[in-house]
């Protein structure tokens, strides 16, 4: 099978997780990867060994639309993919420019892959709605990563070409960390919020779970990293001390810092499809707090690789993360099981195999037609 897999991202967790399925995908069939060549994690494709086709896309809003108003750049890279003849095309994650490769490459099948089915509220203007759509509905299949997303992707595709396969391990960013010992997780002084700062993220109830909390663990820290908005919760941050803020795009090379740190991941969502900040802290074993909103809820295992707690609840916050300081035997076991979960469970051999049946489903549904 020859499968072309095309991310054309720039930052995030979409540039690793496609590397990694790319290269677990690339045991069992014939891969040619199209990336940017403004992907944040350029470097490690390049060293991956795979085939690889870089190509120019955009660096702002601006080329962005001027690149799919002109269409050469398109033209042009729908030309090279057609020239490697694959039998399938894989997208790992949505980008603006993939509703014009598929009218290009119509005659390709083609497998779609939707972190969010259910888009994040206030996140995307209208117009990437509309392109979405349009890719979501001319994919031959799609894949969502949580049962949970299955809904919304049927209501946005219409049929029933849905499957569900979970988020793997992000252990690329934690390739050169070892495994902790107790004795070196409980020196670890700060909960970790990671990730885009915006109000569906629930920032407000941790910074008031964190002013309760830090009446009784004096010595506890809070850091708060991710791009976003601060500005709704300046007034709270200012009445907190022991709150770093590092309100900026964390590049991937600085990821493993914020985790080291970290003796708690609290994720006090409000709505959520599925977590990448879950599957970090599996890699790096830290303990998760999350809400049981979304995939949430499928990715941990409440009690035994990680503690749930409802959206909006202060009080379920405070004391769970008491209960996880004031017993670290138990908090730093539910951190390896995790970790244990994800490596048995949702590794990307496991995964990259049953993509690989999905592609292979997606070309004979196509000679089918």
């Amino acid at each position: 099978m020859r499968i072309g897999v095309i991310y054309l991202g720039r930052f995030g967790s979409g540039g690793p997780i496609s590397l990694e399925l790319a290269r677990n995908l690339s045991d069992s069939a014939n891969v040619l990867c199209f990336v940017s060549s403004y992907v944040e994690n350029i470097h490690s494709w390049r060293q991956s060994g795979l085939p690889l086709v870089e190509f120019p896309t955009y660096t702002g809003f601006i080329q962005a639309i001027i690149s799919i108003l002109r269409k050469n750049k398109l033209h042009e890279l729908s030309n090279k993919i057609r020239k490697f003849d694959p039998d399938v095309l894989l997208y790992p994650m949505l980008h603006p420019w993939v509703p014009f490769l598929q009218r290009k490459l119509s005659d390709i099948p083609s497998v779609m892959v939707l972190h969010d089915a259910k888009p994040h509220p206030g996140l995307f203007p209208k117009i990437m709605g509309y392109l979405d759509n349009f890719a979501i509905r001319n994919a031959t299949s799609c894949v969502v990563l949580s049962v949970n997303q299955k809904v919304f992707a049927q209501s946005r595709r219409k049929h029933d070409k849905i499957h569900v396969v979970p988020l793997g391990i992000l252990s690329y960013y934690a390739k050169e960390i070892s495994r902790s010992t107790l004795e070196e997780y409980v020196k670890r002084d700060s909960l970790l919020f990671f990730g885009r700062i915006t109000r569906y993220k629930g920032i407000e109830i941790l910074l008031k779970a964190f002013g309760r909390l830090k009446r009784k663990f004096k010595w506890l820290k809070l850091l708060i990293a991710g791009a976003g908005d601060i500005r709704p919760y300046r007034k709270m941050l200012n009445m907190l001390d022991s709150v770093k803020l590092v309100n900026r795009w964390i590049n991937e090379e600085e990821i493993p810092i914020f985790f080291k740190q970290a003796r708690l991941v609290i994720l006090p969502y409000l709505s959520a499809s599925q977590s990448g900040v879950i599957a970090t802290a599996a890699a790096f074993g830290v303990p998760v707090v999350a809400t049981r909103t979304g995939g949430i809820p499928e990715q941990i295992k409440d009690g035994k690789t990680g503690c749930l707690i409802d959206p909006g609840s202060v009080d379920q916050l405070v004391t769970t993360v008491m209960h996880l300081l004031e017993d670290e035997q138990y908090a730093f076991s539910i951190g390896q099981n995790l970790m244990f979960d994800f490596e048995q469970n949702m590794n990307w051999k496991i995964i990259a195999k049953e993509f690989y049946n999905i592609c292979e489903e997606a070309i004979n549904e196509m000679r089918n037609l």
